[in-house]
């Protein structure tokens, strides 16, 4: 039992508590430069409108174009 409560103990440690290298990152992410920003957008842009276009060329299949989700939502018609 003792094994167990141990390995309990420290998977609720592991979860329950921020990696040092995220605490790191914190300062870094909320004060840093945003440069990147906009290659990112465009990038994410771009493979939704692949996925998208993808389903779309499966006649059985259609979807609308998310704006913010990352997902395709599936439609009706």
């Amino acid at each position: 039992m003792g094994d167990l409560i141990n390995a309990i103990t420290r998977l609720a440690s592991g979860r329950l508590c921020s990696p040092t290298p995220a605490q790191y990152a914190v300062r870094p992410a909320l004060t840093g430069g945003n440069e990147f920003l906009q290659s990112f957008v465009s990038e994410i842009k771009h493979r939704r409108d692949v996925a998208v276009s993808r389903v779309r060329e499966i006649e059985t299949l259609s979807c609308t174009t998310p704006e913010a989700a990352f997902y395709l939502n599936g439609q009706d018609g």
